[in-house]
C-alpha cells in the first residue's frame, strides 16, 4: 500500500510540474519579445510606430544557383520548391519567391494567365507565354510555378544582378526601405 501511494505522489508531482511549465508556456506564449532578445533587431523597441520610423534602410542579398533548390537569403541558407534553370538564355527564377523576398505582393488571375507584382507604388504586370517587351524572355508555368526571367522582374522592383558564368550562380542585391 505504501509503494502504491508513494507512485501516486509522484505521478501527482509530475502533473503539477506540466501543468505549471504548461502555464508558463501559455504565459510566454502572450508576452511582448523584449529589445535585449537576440532576435529583435538592434535598435527595437517594442512600439510598431517607433521602430518603423527609426529603421535605416538596409542592403538585402539573394543568393541563387541554377539547378538548385538550395538559396541564401541574407546569409541564411533556405530551400525553395523550385530551381531556377536557364530557358532563351536567360536565368528563369520561381517570380513568388524573388518578389516576395523582396517584399512585394504576388496577384494571380488564371482566367488571363496575368501575374500582377505590386511593391509600394511600382505595379508590373505579365501575361504568361507572352514574351515580354525589349526581348528579356517569357514568362512560363511549370508544375503550377510561374518562372519569369530574373532580370525582368528584379530591374523593375529595384535590383542588381550579378551573374557568375563559371559557377551559375546569381546574386540578387537590393535595399530595403522599411514603410513608414
Amino acid at each position: 500500500m505504501y509503494k502504491l501511494k508513494k507512485k501516486t505522489s509522484i505521478a501527482a508531482m509530475i502533473f503539477a510540474v506540466i501543468l505549471l511549465l504548461g502555464g508558463l508556456a501559455v504565459y510566454a506564449a502572450d508576452s511582448v519579445m523584449l529589445p535585449v532578445t537576440p532576435l529583435a533587431p538592434e535598435g527595437w523597441t517594442g512600439d510598431d510606430e517607433t521602430d518603423r520610423a527609426t529603421q535605416q534602410p538596409r542592403e538585402h542579398i539573394m543568393r541563387l544557383v541554377i539547378g538548385q533548390y538550395a538559396y541564401t537569403q541574407n546569409g541564411f541558407d533556405l530551400i525553395s520548391d523550385a530551381a531556377p534553370f536557364i530557358a532563351e538564355d536567360r536565368a528563369m527564377v520561381p517570380l513568388r519567391l524573388i518578389a516576395e523576398a523582396m517584399g512585394a505582393e504576388v496577384g494571380w488571375d488564371g482566367n488571363t494567365r496575368t501575374v500582377t507584382i505590386t511593391n509600394g507604388t511600382t505595379v508590373v504586370t505579365l501575361v504568361i507565354d507572352q514574351p515580354l517587351s525589349d526581348g528579356l524572355g517569357t514568362p512560363v508555368v511549370i508544375n503550377d510555378r510561374a518562372f519569369v526571367p530574373l532580370r525582368f522582374v528584379a530591374e523593375a522592383l529595384g535590383a542588381e544582378i550579378v551573374w557568375d558564368g563559371a559557377t551559375q550562380s546569381i546574386e540578387v542585391i537590393w535595399v530595403w526601405q522599411p514603410f513608414i
